[in-house]
């Protein structure tokens, strides 16, 4: 069965199927990204990219113009996050290109599906050093996107296109989703495509097959004395929230995400132990580490670095880990899974749940399972709470953070930039639904929260949509303000700017040795908004972020950012994950 037309649609529009009809390559391109579900094309318009962006007059999906291509594949990266569908975005040839770099890299490494399109010098004086090229004697732009994308191809000729579109669309949406990238001579987007008989590829979610699997993690599920579920991106990315919290609530298993994964399980359920990992709640850390689990359901993580605590030993259950993930590769990479569930998460669990329903009246639970779980009461679920009710000035980050959960609406989209603010997020923010907090931890890039969040705005523009970052991240993408002012996107960026040093500083001084480098100088943000033509407001005191501040904001429907002065001091959120980092400088 084909994919329905996206929200807004219109039979006849585009490439209906079996219509007889001849356009232009950038034309039908234009169209087929349109019926994939992609409104939106985030870029920066350059001279060998001109017939994709002229063809976006009067079709469905449209042109948003970016100040910097890294800022474009960023938005192209929030809207595919918060809509669950594809992003696009487009550069032109030679820098065009190497600068959307960091924002497909990101996708590349949290598995984000965008389509990304490129231009390159006409083909007939290609390889002859034409300004600027993007093969033969320049930078060859599809072999240098071959490494971040699950597909880079150049479009040589036009009747190409729609056999190159179907393949790049499966690579993007099947399997382990990510970035693909099409290259488009400037000579061939002019070409004719003829589409008679084109329609639209079928696309099928990854399914798991091994039935013997499903029925061993079902019976060790059942059997655990004290089972845990962690609940990665991979929940996020397959829609297995109900799934999880289905499984979790008929067996009563605790609950713990990655920071990636926040928002899946609903933090304030009475089964949820929180974030674990960098930054993660010490109640998920004792539990995982120290309370004798015995059964780990791991959910859609690749287990890594920041979401295990740099691979701590004790992560590894007494009895069994249930691994499940789409990538086979990820699965015995670094913990010894016993049940290894190769498939997409939700089709996964969802077997799982039947199985677990099926068997569960032949196997008695171990004795004490059948009561509630109560974690202990010294057992807290943030590190320093009494932080959370500071009326220090400047203000805590812990209170800044308490402050803002108690002005936005619970459904708030939060995009969280890199640096010391992504701790704080992470460990104090409680998520509520899942696609709802967002962060780029793979490639932990600066500034991807600042851009990103513009696409989540164009993706759901009903929704308050915030962005919490510090002051660097701002300014290494805060000139896409101004692309959110010219269309009248409303997101809220709260950007911690502390007076001193930051989360380097703060590293290097946990393990004793000297911060290197001279601090940067204050920059006031607020005025940083109000020249790009968004609302700029400075704000020093806790209590001035309330839900009558943010609701005359809202209310208000300008692009805003808040520029706060938090205390420089405080680096508690972030002492765990960089415990192991002297390792790296002992000689």
């Amino acid at each position: 069965m084909s994919d329905p037309l996206p929200s807004g649609a219109r039979a006849g529009d585009g490439l209906a199927e079996g219509q007889a009809k001849a356009c232009k390559a950038a034309e039908c391109l234009i169209d087929v990204l349109a019926e994939a579900g992609v409104p939106h094309i985030f870029g920066v318009v350059g001279g060998a990219v001109v017939p994709i962006v002229r063809a976006t007059g009067g079709r469905r999906a449209q042109i948003v113009v970016a100040r910097h291509e890294a800022g474009a594949a960023l938005m192209a990266d929030g809207y595919a996050r918060v809509s669950g569908g594809l992003g696009a975005c487009v550069a032109n040839s030679g820098p065009g290109t190497t600068n959307l770099i960091a924002g497909v890299a990101c996708a590349y490494a949290d598995s984000i599906p965008i389509v990304v399109l490129t231009g390159q010098a006409a083909t007939k004086p290609c390889g002859k050093g034409t300004l600027p090229e993007s093969g033969g004697e320049g930078v060859n732009s599809v072999d240098l996107l071959k490494c971040m994308t699950r597909y880079s191809a150049v479009v040589s000729r036009a009747d190409l296109l729609l056999g190159m579109w179907q393949t790049a669309l499966r690579a993007a949406t099947g399997g382990r989703p990510g970035p693909v990238h099409l290259c488009l001579p400037a000579d061939v987007q002019e070409q004719t495509v003829q589409v008679e008989g084109w329609t639209r590829p079928t696309l099928h979610r990854t399914k798991t097959h091994d039935r013997e699997a499903i029925k061993q993690a079902a019976g060790r599920l059942l059997r655990a004395r004290q089972p845990a579920i962690l609940a990665g991106h991979g929940a996020v990315l397959s829609g297995a929230a109900e799934e999880i919290r289905g499984i979790a609530e008929m067996l009563d298993i605790p609950v713990a995400t990655t920071a990636k994964g926040k928002g899946v399980f609903p933090e304030d359920h009475r089964l949820s132990l929180g974030p674990f990992g960098y930054s993660g709640s010490p109640l998920a850390q004792w539990y995982l580490l120290e309370g004798g689990a015995d059964v780990l359901l791991a959910v859609g993580t690749s287990l890594s670095e920041w979401g295990t605590m740099g691979w701590d030993r004790r992560l590894q259950p007494s009895e069994a880990l249930l691994h499940v993930d789409v990538d086979p590769y990820e699965i015995g990479k670094t913990y010894r899974a016993a049940v290894p569930l190769i498939g997409d998460a939700k089709s996964v669990l969802t077997e799982l749940s039947y199985e677990i329903r099926r068997l569960r009246g032949n196997i008695r639970p171990v004795a004490g399972r059948e009561r509630c779980f109560e974690p202990p009461p010294e057992r807290l679920r943030f590190r320093d709470a009494a932080a959370m009710e500071s009326a220090a000035v400047p203000i805590k980050p812990q209170r800044l953070i308490r402050d803002l959960q108690d002005a936005l609406p619970r459904d708030t989209l939060v995009f969280v930039d890199g640096g010391a603010n992504r701790a704080w997020a992470i460990h104090y923010w409680q998520a509520f639904y899942p696609r709802t907090f967002f962060c780029a931890t793979a490639k932990a890039a600066m500034g991807y929260g600042v851009a990103a969040a513009i696409g989540g705005k164009f993706a759901a523009p009903d929704r308050v949509v915030v962005c919490i970052a510090g002051a660097g991240g701002f300014l290494m993408s805060g000139m896409e303000v101004s692309t959110a002012v010219r269309h009248n996107k409303q997101v809220i960026w709260i950007v911690l700017n502390p007076v001193g040093p930051g989360a380097a500083h703060h590293a290097l001084r946990t393990i004793n040795l000297p911060a290197v480098g001279m601090p940067y100088a204050r920059v006031d943000c607020a005025r940083v908004a109000e020249a790009l033509g968004a609302q700029g407001i400075s704000l020093r005191e806790p209590g001035q972020i309330n839900r009558e501040l943010i609701g005359r904001i809202v209310e208000g429907g300008r692009p805003t950012v808040l520029d706060v002065e938090t205390d420089p001091n405080e680096a508690e959120a972030f002492q765990g994950p960089l415990a192991g980092l002297g390792n790296v400088f002992d000689g």
